[in-house]
């Protein structure tokens, strides 16, 4: 399975160069029509609150930036969108990047980490056997994250990159569990799916902001606001935790009968993952594609824009 997935990465990496080259010019083109300082990609999870808040109440204004934000549900979208340059800063999970930028010295940096939560979701039809048949996306944080923390179970892994759809088998009793960000992990468990909190003892979250090359060379001012109005976001939610889970409900549009269930992590001033932490990711991805990796950790993370708290 490895070699296959290696052999495909590389055979679409390759196929695929010439035609987003020409999107990378058309959205570079469309770019300069615009007056909004930075695209944003960000997930449906509790990580893009404090995009979220700075956004609501105009604390990228304050910084003195416009930002459009933009929300994806599948990754794979997001990443393509992120090499056609069609959104300057993004929010993907840590082994994501890593082959990202092993393939792509412009593929940009880490500039902070963010904070998520993971839940294991499960079909009300599991027979709680040591078989299990999970979804997951495979080159992600879900992926990762079922590795490490689900190691009595035998998996059976099924590739989706769809959030959506995952809940979907779930419901069918096509899938036994999903790996999900939350609050979609509380949003299934409302549909009548079991809904386990993994105790996860690191200390870093496995999403980090990546900001693309390009901006990162030529617009550092827009980035260290970007990080400003993220800080102040972070300091504005503590101690509102009703009115960040409201948000995440109507930014996401879920359901508001699940508010009160959604799991919130601690949220942290701007920061990057430790050298540790990022050896621990690279050594699961070079397992996952069975060849070495040699993207360093000063060429993964800038910490120019870091605040820490």
């Amino acid at each position: 399975m490895n070699k296959i997935i290696k052999g495909f990465m590389i055979a679409f990496l390759v196929s695929s160069s010439v035609l987003i080259n020409g999107i990378k010019v058309q959205a570079q083109e469309e770019r300069k029509e615009t007056a909004v300082d930075l695209l944003v990609g960000v997930m449906p999870a509790t990580d893009s609150a404090p995009i979220f808040w700075a956004d609501e109440y105009g604390l990228f204004e304050e910084a003195g930036i416009s930002v459009q934000v933009e929300l994806f549900t599948n990754a794979m979208n997001q990443q393509s969108s992120a090499q056609t340059q069609q959104i300057d800063v993004y929010m993907a999970s840590l082994v994501e990047f890593i082959i990202a930028r092993e393939n792509n010295t412009d593929a940009g940096a880490i500039t902070t980490t963010t904070d998520g939560v993971f839940p294991i979701v499960v079909s009300p039809e599991y027979d709680g056997g040591e078989e299990v048949k999970i979804g997951l996306m495979e080159i992600s944080v879900t992926n990762y994250i079922a590795d490490l923390f689900l190691t009595d179970y035998v998996l059976d892994k099924q590739f989706i990159a769809e959030v959506p759809l995952r809940i979907q088998m779930l419901l069918a009793g096509e899938l036994d569990m999903a790996v999900l960000p939350e609050p979609m992990a509380t949003n299934a468990a409302a549909q009548g799916l079991d809904k386990i909190l993994i105790n996860e003892s690191q200390d870093f979250s496995p999403n980090v902001m990546i900001f693309n090359q390009e901006t990162l060379e030529n617009d550092a001012t827009i980035v260290a606001a970007f990080h400003e109005a993220y800080n102040a976001a972070v300091e504005a939610m503590k101690g509102q935790e009703d009115a960040v889970r409201a948000l995440l409900i109507e930014r996401l549009g879920l359901d508001a009968a699940i508010q009160d269930d959604i799991i919130l992590p601690t949220y942290h001033l701007t920061r990057v993952p430790s050298e540790e932490y990022v050896e621990e990711a690279r050594a699961w991805v070079e397992t996952l594609l069975d060849q070495k990796i040699s993207v360093t950790y000063d060429e993964l993370v800038v910490k120019d824009y870091v605040s820490g708290d």
